[in-house]
């Protein structure tokens, strides 16, 4: 599976590309960036016009790859003739794209054609969610582990909903967020809240996401998107039915009306994705935190954590990183800028994680995500990051201290003990 980003060489493309390599980064995924070339006001000598497109393209897609290659994504490139919409669907189709990326363009209220957006186009017809890129910061941050994401979900009762709420899921899988389930509804009251607060657990687990059910006035796509700036959300998130022709015009769009209405980026679930789920469309098997101090005693915790782990989970192994911890030469620049020697000892660290997993995993079925999260506070990490799988079982090494040591130095354990509503297996490592 791969990520497909669309460009045309422009500042706002650009901004979307850097999304589309750090989150091809952070998910382990192949990026393939494609530009289409346009071709279709050529009338004469299109041959000679059509290889000097192509030769400009390519050299401007170099520096580009070159770029995105430095944030740490696998990207690839493909140039192909015709209409944006159909050459990024065509590529989507052709590599098995999980999710597509495009720069949103123009202002909220800007005029469009009778034909609509790239954007529009492509999410009334892709078999992927397609993320609409608008402002780029939040969403970087947010993959580079320095901000929580504030989502916000458009739901009703429709089966667009649920690849809403798959993509919720998917979200919090993928770093930490902050949810929030949104619902206009004609007359607003307790007993809806409570359908949807029960339709989330199910789905996501207690207390995944906060809930807002708001009364109807005007369009339901206006008034999500006034929503979205009342959350100050970075994301607003919703499914798609994708309907076309008379159809959309008699029943309308919400996810396109979002698209033209919302200041924030928006992310468009097609329903197709909540009929591949079937019946089964809650997580399977264990969800497992097991938490690691890069260190022998971490290395020792994380092997029996791994041999008490019943067969079938799914496991985060994740390292707090404290900035101070780092060496000199390693720590970040200014901005919160990564430097290349940073970027090396994040490496090492992520090899030391994976040095870490057990060899039978495969025939055992368990699969594992790592993860390296930076902070000065490990237990707040820890229990953010169990929060973002809604883990079962969070699982991690103690040094053993007690009493004035404890007192004096901390406990990591000890505040992830007191402060999670989950529960905590501690691996002792300190010899009596």
């Amino acid at each position: 599976m791969n990520i497909v980003c669309g460009t045309d060489f422009s500042d706002p493309a650009a901004e979307a590309g850097t999304v589309a390599a750090l989150l091809a980064r952070r998910l382990d995924r192949p990026l393939v960036l494609v530009h289409a070339l346009d071709t279709r006001g050529v009338l004469f000598n299109q041959a000679a016009v059509l290889d000097a497109l192509q030769h400009g393209a390519a050299q401007r897609l170099d520096a580009e790859l070159a770029r995105l290659r430095e944030l740490g994504a696998e990207v690839q490139a493909r140039v192909l003739e015709g209409w944006p919409d159909e050459t990024l669907l065509r590529a989507a189709g052709e590599v098995g794209a999980e999710l597509l990326v495009l720069a949103a363009t123009g202002a909220g209220n800007a005029p469009r054609s009778l034909l609509g957006s790239t954007a529009e186009r492509v999410s009334a017809r892709a078999s992927a969610p397609l993320l609409t890129v608008r402002d780029a910061a939040p969403l970087r941050r947010w993959l580079l582990g320095e901000h929580r994401l504030r989502v916000l979900c458009a739901l009703d009762d429709s089966l667009a909903s649920e690849a809403a709420i798959e993509w919720m899921r998917r979200l919090r899988l993928i770093a930490d967020c902050e949810l929030v389930a949104a619902r206009i509804d004609p007359r607003p009251d307790e007993a809806a809240r409570l359908h949807l607060e029960d339709r989330l657990r199910r789905r996501l687990g207690p207390d995944a996401a906060r809930i807002v059910v708001a009364p109807a006035g005007g369009a339901v796509a206006q008034r999500l998107a006034g929503l979205a700036r009342t959350e100050a959300a970075d994301l607003v998130l919703a499914g798609s039915h994708q309907r076309h022709g008379f159809d959309r015009a008699r029943r309308g769009s919400v996810s396109i009306g979002l698209l033209r209405e919302c200041a924030a980026s928006v992310l468009v679930a097609p329903a197709s994705i909540a009929q591949s789920l079937g019946p089964a469309a809650a997580p399977e098997g264990r969800r497992v935190l097991v938490a690691v101090a890069l260190s022998p005693e971490g290395r020792h915790a994380a092997r029996t954590a791994f041999a008490l782990i019943p067969d079938g989970s799914r496991v985060r192994l994740m390292s707090v990183l404290h900035p101070r911890r780092a060496p000199p030469h390693a720590r970040p620049g200014l901005e919160a800028r990564q430097t290349p020697e940073h970027e090396a000892w994040r490496a090492q660290c992520r090899a030391d994680l994976e040095a870490l997993l057990p060899a039978d995993l495969r025939q055992r079925g368990i699969s594992v995500e790592i993860d390296l999260v930076g902070g000065e506070e490990p237990a707040t990490a820890i229990l953010m990051a169990a929060d973002a799988i809604d883990a079962e079982l969070i699982c991690l090494g103690t040094a053993g201290r007690t009493g004035l040591a404890a007192a004096l130095l901390g406990s990591v354990a000890q505040a992830v003990l007191g402060r999670s509503r989950r529960p905590v297996l501690l691996v002792p490592t300190r010899q009596r």
